[in-house]
Formats: structure tokens, C-alpha cells, sequence
């Protein structure tokens, strides 16, 4: 009987033989045919096989690819075994083979597979599936290519998560293939932002950039790092934000080669509003939840401009009906220094059209639903259809949401706009 097999979304025929070993079999001597798939310890125990394009490996569930010193992609197939369908260890050592070992050929699922798995196990990077004989081919194909419309999250079939594909941007394909006016307009403004941003380095140094670690500021980043302009980085650590937020740091020494200054509350004043007020008791009203603002990063910001001359955010008018009448250069009279914002006209799509374009490294919140990041216990993931700050502050009204980093006078009125959040 020959057994089901599915490669690249399609029926096929398959070519190779999967070698099983007893318990009484030597991996060292055990003779072995061309197009044999063979256990991963009989092909380092036979070195006449290697460089052989007919013989290919398989891995048990406990194999660790990144550990071993081998070129994984002179294997025309890698098997990873499934002993029993409710292991899915080998979920793992296929999204590390392709992701992290860069294994490009075929991806192969053997063993106990069933066919309402194989979704799940392309989206982790296998492309082919030796089924069980008692399973229908027609059955796991539809399984396999039609139990979902789209997925939210990045994986392995598509790196990019559901709010840079079309529904909420250019995927990275879309934005090299869109029409050359689309291209010519973030173009002209990438040119006019990395101008702006030598211009600063320039003229109005000592300057620094303020880094929320998100979205818009991985853009100020990466420009900054490849124009290699002497423009500090620094950013908030509140004491109150994502393990993923904190992580970005880390992210952007190792990407960038960036040491990004963290500037912290004063231990006193943080104790102080404990002790009075509860640690969250920001929920409780809007002065209470801008005073743990001002502790956590108002305070710390003035410390952070002391002594600059100049200092940069990412900003942008869209964002907020609070920022509307954000400018490009203004100055910040409550710092007594000059304040940039280069993304002011920028929408949302063109910082991630450029995020795309660039394979910027972003946070990894921003796949979970959090088009703006906060401090964890202000910030939840926004709902379909919800703006995108809707999420921070969520309990307050949205001529609210600003905590007091950025001050924009606009006639009598002030208001307090924050990005650095």
C-alpha cells in the first residue's frame, strides 16, 4: 500500500525510504540504500555517507539542530519524527531548523502525524507529511489549506504578522512591487528624515534620542545607526515595563552595535507613592495615574535632556488627537531645549512599510496586538476595528492619554504629549 504523502500543498509521490532501526541493529555497519532518509546517528557513524545527495536524515524529538556542527542544508530532506501524536516536541526542531539554522529544502513530518496537525506544523516550517495509511489525502489537504482564512502571528510560512500584510500595510513584497508613486512618497520622506537627522547631529549637538523601544523609534534607530550620527539613545525604564520591552535594549546592542542609556525612577519618590497611594493606584483616577507618570518617567527624562542641547522623538501627528498639531522642529521651553520630532507627517503605514522594507528588529508586542506599548500594567492588546492607542491608559478618556513628557503649547491652552512611554 502506498502511503500518503503531501509536499508543497500538494499530493505527490513520494521517492524516499524512512530507515527504522531495531534494537539489535549496529548504526555503523547497517547497510543503507540511495534515497534513504537514516537516522541522524547512522549517518555520523558512516562517513561514506556524507556528501551523498541521495541519502538524507531524520531527527528524534530530543535532537537540538543549533548545538550540532553541521551543515544542515546539504541535506536534500530532514525528517523529524513524531513517536506519538500528542508530543509535538519536533514542532520546536522544525521552527529552529528553519528559523535559526536556515534550513532551506524539505521539511518532512513522519511518523504519528495526523491530519489535523498539519496546519499547525507548516506554519512552523515543515513543507511535506508522510501521513498514516488509515488517512485520506483529500482530508489532509483540506485540513492543511483551509482551516484558516489568515493567521495573526508571524511564523515560518510568512515572518510577517497580520498587521504588516494588506489589511494594515505592505508586506514586504507589496512594498518593493507597489506603485512607484507610494514608493516615491515614503521615499521622499525616508530622504527628508535622515536629512533632518544629520542636520540635528550637526547643529544642535550635544543631542539625544528618546526611544520608547517600539514601533516608530526602531525607525529613528536604524537610521541613526546606519548614518553612524553621534545621537545618544536613551530610554525609560520605568520599572513597570514588558519583559519584551525591556528586551529590545539587548536587541538594538546586538543589531546596532547601539548602547542604548536607561534612565531610572528615584528609588524615594517611588517608595513614597507606594506607601500613600498603593502601587497601582493609578487606576484609581487620572491625577493619581499622571503622578506615577511623573515619578516614573517625567523626573527621569529631566535628568536624561540635562545638559543637551537638542533632543529627538518619534512622534507623529497621527497618533493621537492630542498631537494633531505636532511640528517637526519646536521648542520645549519646560527643558529650555530644542525638541525634533522627524516622523511628525509619517502614518502609520509608512513607518511599517519602512520597518518591512529594512527588516528593522521590532518588539515582538507589536505581533500580540499592541500597536502602542506602554508600561504592562497601562497597556493591553487593542481590539479589531479599536484605534491603535486604544490600548494605553484603556480605562480613561482619550483627551486623556498623554502623561507629561512632551509639552505643546497651542494658543492658551497646554497640553501633554507622550511618546516616550
Amino acid at each position: 500500500m502506498t502511503t500518503p504523502f503531501i509536499l508543497n500543498n500538494q499530493a505527490a509521490t513520494d521517492n524516499w525510504t524512512v530507515l527504522r532501526l531495531s534494537e539489535t541493529d549496529d548504526v555503523a555497519t547497517i547497510a543503507v540504500t540511495a534515497h534513504s532518509i537514516v537516522p541522524l546517528d547512522v549517518w555520523q557513524a558512516q562517513p561514506a555517507l556524507h556528501g551523498r545527495d541521495d541519502i538524507s536524515v531524520w531527527l528524534t524529538n530530543t535532537t537540538e539542530p543549533e548545538h550540532l556542527n553541521i551543515d544542515w542544508n546539504q541535506f536534500p530532506v530532514i525528517a523529524l519524527d513524531y513517536p506519538k501524536f500528542t508530543d509535538g516536541r519536533s514542532h520546536s526542531i522544525a521552527y529552529i531548523l528553519r528559523n535559526r539554522c536556515g534550513f532551506k529544502h524539505q521539511l518532512r513530518a513522519i511518523g504519528e502525524v495526523l491530519v489535523d496537525q498539519l496546519y499547525y506544523m507548516s506554519r512552523v516550517g515543515f513543507n511535506a507529511f508522510s501521513l498514516r495509511n488509515d488517512q485520506k489525502i483529500e482530508s489532509a489537504l483540506h485540513s492543511l489549506n483551509n482551516i484558516f482564512s489568515v493567521s495573526y502571528q508571524g511564523s515560518s510560512d510568512n515572518a510577517q504578522p497580520f498587521f504588516l500584510r494588506d489589511n494594515m500595510g505592505l508586506t514586504q513584497t507589496q512594498a518593493t512591487t507597489a506603485p512607484s508613486q507610494t514608493k516615491r512618497t515614503l521615499a521622499e520622506k525616508v530622504a527628508h528624515t535622515q536629512s533632518l537627522l544629520a542636520d540635528i547631529a550637526a547643529k544642535h549637538s550635544p543631542a539625544v534620542f528618546a526611544s520608547s523601544l517600539a514601533f516608530e523609534d526602531m525607525v529613528i534607530t536604524d537610521m541613526i545607526a546606519k548614518a553612524q550620527l553621534p545621537i545618544g539613545i536613551f530610554t525609560l525604564q520605568t520599572g513597570m515595563l514588558h519583559a519584551e520591552t525591556v528586551n529590545m535594549v539587548n536587541v538594538i546592542q546586538s543589531h546596532y552595535g547601539l548602547t542604548v542609556t536607561q534612565y531610572t525612577p528615584d528609588t524615594p519618590d517611588v517608595e513614597q507613592y507606594i506607601s500613600t497611594h498603593g502601587k497601582h493606584a493609578f487606576y484609581e483616577s487620572v491625577d493619581l495615574r499622571k503622578a506615577c507618570c511623573h515619578i516614573r518617567k517625567v523626573k527621569p527624562l529631566q535628568r536624561a535632556l540635562a545638559g543637551q542641547k537638542s533632543w529627538v522623538t518619534g512622534q507623529r501627528r497621527e497618533q493621537a488627537m492630542t498631537r494633531t498639531t505636532l511640528q517637526e522642529h519646536e521648542f520645549d521651553e519646560a527643558n529650555d531645549l530644542d525638541k525634533f520630532n522627524p516622523l511628525a507627517d509619517w502614518t502609520f503605514n509608512d513607518v511599517k512599510t519602512y520597518i518591512a522594507q529594512n527588516a528593522v528588529p521590532y518588539n515582538p508586542l507589536h505581533d500580540k496586538g499592541y500597536p502602542s506599548i506602554g508600561c504592562e500594567p497601562c497597556t493591553r492588546a487593542i481590539k479589531p476595528g479599536e484605534d491603535i492607542r486604544a490600548g494605553r491608559w484603556w480605562w480613561e478618556s482619550a483627551d486623556s492619554k498623554e502623561c507629561g513628557l512632551h509639552i505643546a503649547e497651542h494658543g492658551e491652552h497646554v497640553t501633554h504629549e507622550d511618546e516616550v512611554d
